[in-house]
């Protein structure tokens, strides 16, 4: 499954208005986003992450290069 997600980036062209401000062009970007596997009316993600319970348990896991953040 995917979503259509949209927002607005800045150009390099601008215009001035009638108190010589200079204003962006912003430009409207749309792009799919996946969202997850639909099984059985329901979405499943491809890699939701670890679900770590224990502060300790992560710390570790970090140490060992198992996860980099």
């Amino acid at each position: 499954m995917y979503k259509n997600i949209s927002f607005n980036t800045k150009t390099d062209d601008f215009f001035t208005d009638d108190i010589l401000k200079m204003n962006t062009i912003k430009k409207k970007v749309s792009k799919k986003r996946f969202v997850g596997y639909l099984y059985k009316n329901r979405i499943y993600l491809d890699n939701p992450g670890f679900d770590v319970k224990d502060d300790l348990v992560l710390k570790r896991w970090i140490e060992k290069g198992l996860i980099k953040i």
